[in-house]
Order: structure tokens, then C-alpha cells, then sequence
């Protein structure tokens, strides 16, 4: 809520991630199966050799399309943080003098184990991603940011918040964004990456609307929670005598 005081501090945080260099993805693509490829009742030669032509294009085509979404295959292009009490954020991404295992880096440096990082859909993407592409960078990830199947408590997803423990109830930031009426998203985070090379300034501005769009998600469901007024509790309260 604007204006709110929050009694302790809190950050919102996201990425944005873009596909390897088309030389390391062409190393790192599996393998076609030919005989994934189903001919039914087909005996035509030239019909079967051009059904596997197509099929194994459509198949590296899916790989590289979707690279940027493993961290076997992607690589992070920008984080952004911003603050619970003002929009002021910053910016981590690569640059010149900039590269991606400097941009992790400086990221973990914002967790400290109680400091809420909120974000949407982090347990699920974000993280896994952050935490793959810093073993495989050979950057060092804080301890406690994940134990055993579970993330550090100070880490909230606002997604699986909403969900409510129905893990099946998925919805978009842009469409939650929407419907609680906290604004919209600018552009499709598929095309982060091409705007990163074209227009860098344009991208960024494009991770700081999903920054502010989570913000005031996260605000308007409550996380994290303002600071108590003196509101007297009513007889719904758990805390009520």
C-alpha cells in the first residue's frame, strides 16, 4: 500500500535470461532420435527421409528456441531488485567489463538469510536457475539458501502464495498483475534477449515494469505485511481474546 511503513526491510527481485552463444549450444544439443519419429503406415522412401528431415528440424528448433529456459542451455542476462518502500531498484546485467558470473555475484551478495527476497515463480525458475548457472560458473552460493527440498524461509514465492496449495492453479505475472489491477506487462519475456542486443535501455525498462508489477503484487496481497497501526483486532482474529 502506498505510503505503508514496513517494520522490517524486504526485496523484490527478478531475472531476466537469454540463450548461450549458438557455438556452445550446437556442442551441448542432444542428440536426435530417429526413432522417436513415428511413420505409421508409411513405405514411401523419399516420404520417410523427408518426414526425418523435418522432424529432426522441428526438434533443434525447439532446443534452441527454449534455450533460454535451462541452465544448461540459457544463461542469465539481468537481475533487477528493488525496495518494498519506494521503486528505486537496481540493476545487475552484463556488459563490457560486465559478465554473468559477476552479475550472480553481486546478487548473492543481497542475501543475508532473514531479509524477505520475493519473487514470482521463483521456486520454480528463478532460483534453480540462479543457484545451476552459479555452480556451473563456479560462483560460490551462500549457505542456507537451500536446504535438502526447501529454500531459506526468508525467500517468498508469490506465485505458489497465491496458488494457495493448489500447485495445478498457475497464472501469469501479467494476468495476476491485471486482475488485482496493479498494471501490465510492456513485452513478452521471450523477446528479452533480442531487445538486450538492440535496445539495452528498452530491456531494462522491461525488467523494471516486472519488478514494479511484482512489488505491487506482493503489496497488495499483503507480503510482506505493513507495519500494525493499532488496528483493533476484530473477533476474527486468531489474536483475539
Amino acid at each position: 500500500m502506498p505510503g505503508a511503513s514496513y517494520k522490517y526491510p524486504a526485496l523484490f527481485f527478478d531475472i531476466e535470461t537469454g540463450a548461450l552463444p549458438l557455438d556452445l549450444l550446437t556442442k551441448t544439443a542432444p542428440e536426435f532420435d530417429i526413432l522417436s519419429v513415428k511413420m505409421g503406415n508409411l513405405k514411401d522412401k523419399a516420404k520417410i527421409k523427408e518426414k526425418l528431415i523435418k522432424a529432426k528440424e522441428e526438434f533443434y528448433h525447439r532446443h534452441f528456441e527454449q534455450a533460454a529456459l535451462n541452465a544448461l542451455t540459457g544463461e542469465v542476462l539481468a537481475i533487477g531488485v528493488m525496495g518494498v518502500e519506494q521503486e528505486a531498484c537496481v540493476i545487475l546485467h552484463q556488459a563490457d567489463t560486465t559478465d554473468e558470473a559477476a552479475v550472480l555475484g553481486d546478487f548473492w551478495n543481497f542475501y543475508n538469510g532473514y531479509t524477505p527476497l520475493i519473487g514470482f515463480n521463483i521456486f520454480k525458475f528463478d532460483l534453480p536457475f540462479l543457484i545451476q548457472r552459479s555452480w556451473t560458473l563456479g560462483v560460490q552460493v551462500p549457505r542456507r539458501v537451500r536446504k535438502g527440498r526447501f529454500y531459506c524461509h526468508s525467500f517468498v514465492d508469490l506465485l505458489q502464495e497465491w496458488q494457495m496449495g493448489d500447485w495445478h492453479n498457475y497464472v501469469s505475472l501479467d494476468r495476476l498483475a491485471q486482475c488485482l489491477g496493479v498494471g501490465k506487462k510492456t513485452s513478452l519475456g521471450k523477446d528479452f534477449q533480442d531487445l538486450f542486443v538492440k535496445d539495452r535501455s528498452l530491456a531494462l525498462d522491461y525488467l523494471r515494469n516486472d519488478l514494479r508489477l511484482t512489488r505491487a503484487i506482493g503489496i497488495k496481497m499483503g507480503i510482506p505485511a505493513p507495519i500494525d497501526t493499532g488496528r483493533k483486532p476484530s473477533s476474527g482474529d486468531s489474536s483475539a481474546a
